[in-house]
């Protein structure tokens, strides 16, 4: 860092101190008293301040996304622990059971999905109706096939939206 004029935007000189190298200029303000040849000091190089903050910018911009990324993933498995805490309640109600019972019976106990396989679990097509589901809401499937399409589901539903505050 060196010593340099630095014009604020009504044209009054100031001393401050910038790198050369990388273009940043410091903040501060000093006594012109702390060099003797204020008048023969170069100019702050305006064009490459600029271009540091412009490129500390972008550097900040990046952490602050990256942060942003982890703190929406985080919220989102929180959303989903609780989520999946209370649907798990929620499948030993008698009034589950009983949605449960009416979907297989009416797909007759057939994999909605592969049409191949026995049906031994009951799949929501929405979460929309969580709770309080009209059958249409509901698909009778098989194990392997429930896997794959809660895998799916899991990766574009926002949980947080789901749970009733």
């Amino acid at each position: 860092m060196v010593y340099v004029q630095y014009r604020n935007s009504i044209g009054k000189h100031h001393l401050k101190k910038q790198c050369f190298a990388c273009g940043e200029l410091e903040s501060n303000f000093y006594s012109k008293s702390k060099v003797d040849n204020f008048n023969s000091l170069p100019e702050a190089d305006m064009d490459a301040a600029h271009a540091f903050q412009f490129s500390h910018y972008e550097s900040l911009s990046e952490i602050y996304k990256r942060y942003d990324e982890k703190r929406k993933k985080f919220q989102k498995e929180q959303s989903l622990d609780k989520f999946l805490e209370e649907h798990t309640e929620y499948l030993l109600t008698d009034e589950w059971k009983k949605r449960r019972e009416l979907v297989l019976k009416r797909d007759n106990f057939v994999c909605q999905s592969c049409l191949e396989k026995k049906a031994t679990q009951v799949h929501h097509k929405s979460y929309r109706y969580w709770k309080n589901e009209p059958l249409f809401e509901l698909v009778s499937v098989c194990h392997s096939c429930h896997e794959a399409i809660t895998e799916m589901n899991r990766e574009a539903i926002d949980f947080s939206r789901v749970i009733r505050k």
